[in-house]
C-alpha cells in the first residue's frame, strides 16, 4: 500500500528522482489495519496487487483534475495476471504461462491515452512473444489485437486502447487461472471525458455456453477450448471538443465507427470519402452542445452518456496545491469517506469514493503529509 501510493507522490513531484527514504519522508500513509490496504491474519492475499492498485488509483483520481499537466484519467490499472499450463502431449513435459497483459491508458489533458501498455505497478515483468508460446507450447495465440469492439473512454481527448489476447488449447488438457481487478468499476474520465469499458475475460469450452469471469482458479480445459482476455483507458473532455480531424483519423484507422464519430463526437464524414463535412458538424455539436447543458441544469447525466466528470475536491483550488508542490515536493491531503465503513469503501466503489468524502483539505504545513483518512 506504501508503495502504491508512493507511484502517485513521484509522479506529481519528480518521476525521475531516486526513491529512497530521504525522498518520500514528507509522505505518511493511514491504512486501517483489518482493511483491504493493511489485512490481518489470517485474511489471504494471493494475487494482493490488485487490491494494493487502487490505493494508487485513489490518490490518483482525486489530484488528476487540478495536476492534469502530471496526472492522466484512469487507466487500465490491472495486471491481469494469466496462469495457463498442462501437459504438453508432444513431449510429456510441463509448460507454463504466467504473465500480466497490456491495456489502455487514460488520455492527458492534451493527448491521447496510449494503447497496449502494461499497468502503472507492473515494471518488473514482461510478455513474451506469442511466436515463442506457439513454437514452445501447445497453445495457439488465436487473436491479439487492440481492442476497438468494446469501446474507449470518449473525449476531447480519448482514452487508449487495451487488447483482446485470445489463447486456444492444443493439447488433451490445460488448467487457467485469472484475477483481473477494474472488472466492476471501469477507468474513469476527467472533465467530461468517459469512463472506457472494464476488463474482463471469456471462456470458451467446447458445449458449454460463454463464461464471463474477473476472477477464477484451476478451471480445467480441454483441446480446443479458448479463453479471450479484454482490457481497455479513460477519456479526458468533452468528445464534443475533439479536433474533428482527430476524429476522422480513429475513423480511416477503424478505431471507431462513422456512426460513433456522429454520435459521440458530433462529427459528420462522407461515408464514402470521410471527408468532413463542416457545416453539418458544426450545427451538430452545437444542437449536442445545447442538450447537454439543458440535462446537466436538470440535474440528469450529461449528454445521457456513461461519463463520470472527475470533480473531487472543487474546493480546492489548483494555485494552492502547485504552491505546496513547489514549496515542499510534497503535499498535504486529509481524505475523509462519509457514511462509508472502511472495509466496504476498500473493497468496493472505489471510482465514486470521492463522491462521498466529507472533505479534502490542502494546506501548507511545515512537514507535509499526506494521510489517507478512510474511517
Amino acid at each position: 500500500t506504501v508503495s502504491a501510493v508512493r507511484e502517485t507522490y513521484m509522479a506529481i513531484t519528480d518521476p525521475h528522482a531516486l526513491p529512497n527514504s530521504g525522498f518520500f519522508r514528507p509522505l505518511k500513509v493511514i491504512a486501517p489495519p483489518g482493511t483491504v490496504f493493511n489485512p490481518q491474519r489470517p485474511a489471504p492475499t494471493s494475487t494482493f496487487w490488485e487490491a494494493m492498485s487502487y490505493a494508487t488509483d485513489l490518490v490518483w483520481k482525486a489530484l488528476a483534475p487540478h495536476v492534469p499537466d502530471k496526472l492522466t484519467a484512469g487507466h487500465f490499472l490491472s495486471i491481469l495476471t494469466t496462469i495457463l499450463g498442462g501437459i504438453d502431449d508432444r513431449t510429456g513435459e510441463p509448460f507454463a504461462i504466467v504473465e500480466p497483459q497490456a491495456g489502455g491508458w487514460g488520455a492527458g489533458y492534451d493527448r491521447d491515452g496510449e494503447s497496449a501498455l502494461v499497468a502503472c505497478g507492473d515494471g518488473e515483468t514482461y510478455i513474451a512473444s506469442n511466436e515463442v508460446y506457439e513454437r514452445r507450447m501447445p497453445i495457439l495465440v488465436e487473436r491479439y489485437t487492440l481492442n476497438t469492439e468494446d469501446g474507449v473512454g470518449h473525449g476531447k481527448f480519448r482514452g487508449g486502447f487495451g487488447v483482446f489476447k485470445d489463447y486456444r488449447v492444443l493439447c488433451s488438457e490445460a488448467s487457467f487461472t485469472v484475477s483481473i481487478g477494474r472488472s466492476k468499476f471501469p477507468p474513469w474520465g476527467v472533465a467530461g471525458g468517459w469512463n472506457g469499458p472494464p476488463n474482463y475475460c471469456i471462456i470458451y469450452k467446447q458445449g458449454e455456453p460463454p463464461r464471463k469471469v474477473r476472477r477464477v482458479a484451476a478451471v480445467k480445459l480441454k483441446r480446443g477450448d479458448l479463453v479471450s482476455l479484454h482490457s481497455a483507458g479513460g477519456g479526458w473532455g468533452s468528445p464534443l471538443e475533439r479536433d474533428p480531424k482527430l476524429v476522422q483519423w480513429d475513423v480511416k484507422n477503424e478505431y471507431i465507427t462513422l456512426e460513433q464519430a456522429r454520435n459521440i463526437y458530433g462529427v459528420v464524414l462522407d461515408p464514402e470519402t470521410l471527408e468532413i463535412d463542416w457545416e453539418t458538424t458544426r450545427k451538430l455539436r452545437e444542437e449536442m452542445k445545447k442538450l447537454e447543458a439543458e440535462e446537466r441544469e436538470g440535474g440528469g447525466p450529461s449528454g445521457g452518456s456513461p461519463r463520470t466528470i472527475c470533480s473531487a475536491a472543487p474546493s480546492i483550488e489548483r494555485r494552492a496545491l502547485s504552491s505546496v508542490l513547489r514549496e515542499s515536493r510534497g503535499f498535504a491531503c486529509n481524505i475523509k469517506a462519509k457514511h462509508i465503513p472502511a472495509a466496504i469503501a476498500f473493497a468496493v466503489g472505489f471510482h465514486d469514493l470521492l463522491g462521498s468524502m466529507e472533505s479534502m483539505l490542502v494546506r501548507t504545513p511545515i512537514a507535509p503529509l499526506l494521510a489517507f483518512m478512510l474511517l
